[in-house]
């Protein structure tokens, strides 16, 4: 039976109760590729990575992937962040992997194998999980480690303790290496149990009338935000302990980050790439999602596309809900944001519009939260008007723009309205009726526009003497009134993270 790969509704995902909406960002088709990929490797042990930088929609995809599969194969997700306070992840993977397979089998006929992997598992934690080496040491000599390594003044009566002291080194390391052999024979033990009891889910019914088939997948979550200490033991555990055919683990990081964990633990010249590859058979990058697309499937941008589409209600310019999304996107990729501080702006932004209902000036609103996320230094010089000597000229202006790296290339176009000529802005403005296929705007025209409106001396002009067409679409969303007002919304606003 083939997986069903529909990810065009809105579902409850299956594994964490969550709702998961429909794929915006085009993700179906990696998780079919990459489950006929791992088809090949169904009867081994295997680990795989799938790498993505933040905002790229890898959570989404790894829950969403994981519900695909959970009715053809015995699936488990699990979120290291979740448990990142606990100091066991045997313990934690272990339960999870134990909870699934006790689920898929729980029948009476199997009520001896759920004793025997209940057994097993008991017996590899009392073995297995961490304890601190002093810890051991008393646990298998009896005598507490500090006492014997205080630094007391020797007399004749001691040479018998010093005796003492040497045969219970010789006592302690073979106590140690007996440890040891009881540790592997339990992790050995418990590794034959879960093969059995995994054996049986994929060779009978289970007990939802489903039939599973190999391999089984553990999908793990968020390890890159994890502590540092806690994402290596994971890795240790998933590579040494659960090397387990017919298992394969799906690990999912943000790479970079997890190195700069790793780093953390083992020093800054450790080389973080070379110890990673250590524990993963294979690597897959999720590509980072087009920013249009980014953006149209974030909550919030709902709120600024409709406050963008009612500035048509002014009779200036035909904007519908793509106009505007063209507009937010053009935006970005002139600030040549990271999907991060996209996020957070679009989150900032709408709260603003949420809390002023009638403000249309949303361009220089993103605007002014691009500059201030951007180069909070250029941020604050144009709200103290240090760009300015005797009022505006071309080389501030240009120079100023210049030091922000603005993206100069990206420029949009916006229709005319039909009943512009009527209106009495237009009249004011002989020039616009020479604009019949719309204004050309960019991240650098719409920043010389609102230099200008704060200058104490006003231009109507761009820096070079030109007329500044992409003035009235910006005037209107700028409500013609007191720019100052955005400089109140952004401060307030930037509490917000």
């Amino acid at each position: 039976m083939e997986v069903e790969y529909d990810w065009s509704n809105e579902i409850t995902c299956s594994l964490t109760k969550e709702t998961l909406s429909c794929d915006m960002l085009d993700r179906v088709k990696y998780a079919e590729y990459l489950t006929t990929y791992l088809k090949q490797y169904k009867n081994e042990s295997y680990v795989f990575n799938i790498n993505s930088s933040w905002g790229s929609g890898k959570t989404y995809f790894i829950k969403r992937w994981a519900d695909s599969l959970v009715k053809n194969h015995p699936v488990i997700y699990f979120n290291s962040w979740k448990f990142d306070h606990n100091n066991e992840p045997l313990i934690l993977i272990l339960s999870e992997v134990i909870k699934q397979l006790k689920v898929l089998i729980s029948d009476p006929e199997h009520d001896e194998l759920e004793k025997s992997l209940t057994s097993s598992v008991i017996n590899t934690m009392k073995h297995v999980a961490p304890t601190l080496s002093k810890g051991i040491f008393k646990k298998i000599s009896g005598v507490n480690w500090d006492d014997l390594s205080e630094d007391k003044e020797q007399t004749t009566d001691d040479k018998d303790n010093i005796k003492l002291g040497s045969d219970l080194a010789s006592v302690s390391t073979q106590a140690l290496l007996n440890l040891h052999v009881e540790q592997q024979d339990s992790i050995e033990d418990l590794k034959e149990v879960i093969k059995e009891t995994l054996f049986e889910v994929l060779t009978t019914e289970n007990i939802d009338n489903n039939k599973r088939w190999s391999p089984m997948y553990v999908f793990i979550d968020e390890l890159d935000r994890c502590r540092p200490t806690f994402a290596i033991e994971v890795l240790e555990v998933v590579k040494h302990i659960f090397d387990i055919p017919k298992i394969i683990f799906v690990i999912a990081t943000d790479t970079q980050q997890l190195q700069h964990s790793i780093k953390a633990v083992y020093g800054h010249d450790f080389d973080a790439e070379k110890y990673l590859m250590r524990f993963f058979n294979r690597s897959f990058s999720l590509p980072k999602p087009k920013l249009k697309d980014f953006l149209n499937q974030l909550p919030s941008i709902k709120v600024i596309k409709d406050r963008i589409v009612a500035t048509t209600d002014l009779n200036l310019f035909s904007i519908d809900e793509s106009c505007a999304l063209d507009l937010i996107t053009m935006i970005f990729e002139g600030f040549n944001l990271d999907l991060r501080s996209v996020d957070q702006i679009i989150e900032r932004t709408s709260s603003i519009l949420v809390n002023h209902e009638d403000e249309l000036g949303v361009i220089a609103l993103l605007v002014f939260e691009c500059l201030r996320v951007k180069n909070k230094k250029s941020y604050d010089m144009f709200w103290s008007r240090r760009i300015y000597s005797q009022g505006i000229n071309e080389y501030q202006t240009s120079n100023f723009i210049q030091n922000l790296d603005l993206n100069p290339i990206k420029i949009i176009e916006f229709p005319i309205h039909k009943n512009i000529v009527k209106t009495s802005y237009a009249k004011r403005h002989s020039d616009i009726h020479n604009l019949r296929s719309g204004t050309r705007m960019s991240v650098s025209s719409i920043m010389i526009f609102l230099i200008n409106e704060i200058s104490p001396n006003k231009v109507s002009q761009d820096g070079r003497g030109h007329n500044c067409h992409t003035t009235y679409l910006a005037e209107i969303t700028t409500g013609c009134g007191d720019i100052l007002r955005f400089k109140d919304y952004v401060e307030v606003a930037s509490n917000l993270s």
